[in-house]
Order: structure tokens, then C-alpha cells, then sequence
């Protein structure tokens, strides 16, 4: 072939390819009218607040000694001042969960001639954890917001950030998924009608993952969040829908 004869060629190649993705265009268009339905797609959310209803409050006690034996009268008495504590506050017994006591020994590096180094024991940390369990939220977390009367009195306390809970969120998952759907074929609705058709029946639906934020919170995650440090909490559900477009 000539060079002369090449931009005909490859313009009767285009031309060739053209009409081969046409045609192809072509059918998948008569098979989707013969098909006679056409489908729209929606995502819709709820949301809705609740409040905790369950909480983990944790702190521990500490004491020291030369030996073990010597922290353990101290820790005793620090546990028997916190017992009085909660007592009075009106935690209730079943509630208090005090775990075993855990012994640490406490190091002190020591230089040796040539710069030599060692560790020694000079001592022994004793450490009283405990953690108290309810429903009653509003109650324990108003002590867990006065504990600090005893660390004022002296009481070698740590006091953790209370962890609270909702524990309804598999009945909450039911109603938030309607109320999700509801919202997704509102929207279609108003996308088809926009286009001059209606929506039909429902074709395929799908949920996202919830979540469960502090009030007024925007965070989200592609995991989905379950936060466990606010009282206040808001619940959100999503779903992808389609539905069956009507003319």
C-alpha cells in the first residue's frame, strides 16, 4: 500500500469501528425498552437521639511499701475508705466489682563502677482496681463526678472516664432501617416526578453500616462508630435503594 492510499485507511477503520459501537449501543437500548422498566436509586437516613442506659465506671487505689506486706495495711484501709464512700452515695453492693489486687515492684537504677548500671527493688506498688456496673446512669455518674472529696482527703485515687452504653440498639436497628427506607423513597419520589414519571415498587435495598455519635456529633466511619463516652447520644441508619420507575 502506498503511502498516498493511508489516510483512507484509517479513515475507513474509524468509520468501521464507529459502526460496530453504535450497533452495539443500539441494542443494548432496545433491550433495555423491551425490558420496559426503568429503575432509580436513592440513599435515606434517620436519625434519632437516645440516651444511655448502662455504664462501666472504673478507678483504682494504690499504695507502697518496702515490701508487699508492709503496702498491704494501707491499701486496706484506702479500700474500706472507698467502700464507706459508695456506701454512703447509694451504690449498691451488687454494683462494686473489686478485682484482685495486682503487686508491682518499683526499680531504682544504681551506677556501678565503669559506668556500670543495675536495677534494684526498693520497694512495692499495690494497686486496688475496682469498677462499678449500672443502669442507674444518672445516679453513678454523679459520684464518679464527686469522687474527687476523697482524693481532697488524701486517698491515693485514680478515677477512669465512665464508658456509657445503649443497650436497646438491636430493637433501635429495626426502626431506624424503616425510617431510613421511608426517607430513600421520599427522595426517589421526588427525582422521578422531576422527570415526569413515579416510583414504583421497591427493586433492591441495601444498609450501611450505624452510627451511634455523641450528640450533634458529625463524625462517621466507614466501620461504623459505637462511641461510648457521651451520656447524650444521637443513632444513624443509612440505606441504598432502587426502585422501579412508572410512567
Amino acid at each position: 500500500m502506498s503511502k498516498d492510499n493511508w489516510p483512507f485507511f484509517w479513515g475507513m477503520l474509524a468509520l468501521a469501528v464507529g459502526i460496530s459501537l453504535a450497533g452495539r449501543f443500539l441494542s443494548n437500548t432496545v433491550r433495555d425498552l423491551k425490558s420496559g422498566e426503568e429503575i432509580i436509586s436513592s440513599t435515606g437516613s434517620a436519625t434519632k437521639p437516645i440516651q444511655s442506659d448502662f455504664m462501666i465506671w472504673r478507678g483504682r487505689l494504690s499504695a507502697t511499701g518496702a515490701t508487699s506486706q508492709a503496702a498491704f495495711p494501707e491499701i486496706k484501709r484506702h479500700v474500706e475508705r472507698l467502700k464507706a464512700y459508695f456506701q454512703k452515695e447509694g451504690v449498691k453492693p451488687e454494683e462494686l466489682v473489686f478485682p484482685p489486687i495486682a503487686t508491682s515492684p518499683m526499680y531504682q537504677t544504681r551506677v556501678l563502677e565503669g559506668d556500670q548500671t543495675i536495677n534494684e527493688v526498693v520497694g512495692y506498688e499495690l494497686s486496688q482496681g475496682f469498677e462499678i456496673q449500672s443502669t442507674d446512669v444518672a445516679r453513678v455518674t454523679a459520684v464518679s463526678r464527686k469522687v474527687t472529696d476523697l482524693i481532697e482527703e488524701g486517698v491515693p485515687l485514680e478515677s477512669y472516664a465512665p464508658e456509657y452504653y445503649f443497650t436497646k440498639l438491636a430493637e433501635m436497628r429495626i426502626e431506624m432501617l424503616g425510617l431510613a427506607t421511608d426517607d430513600a423513597k421520599v427522595r426517589a419520589e421526588k427525582m422521578a416526578d422531576s422527570a415526569g414519571g413515579k416510583v414504583g415498587v421497591l427493586r433492591s435495598i441495601s444498609s450501611g453500616v450505624f452510627q451511634v455519635t455523641p450528640r450533634y456529633s458529625t463524625d462517621v466511619s466507614g466501620y461504623g462508630m459505637n462511641d461510648t463516652t457521651s451520656l447524650e447520644k444521637d443513632i444513624t441508619a443509612v440505606v441504598k435503594a432502587a426502585f422501579a420507575v412508572e410512567h
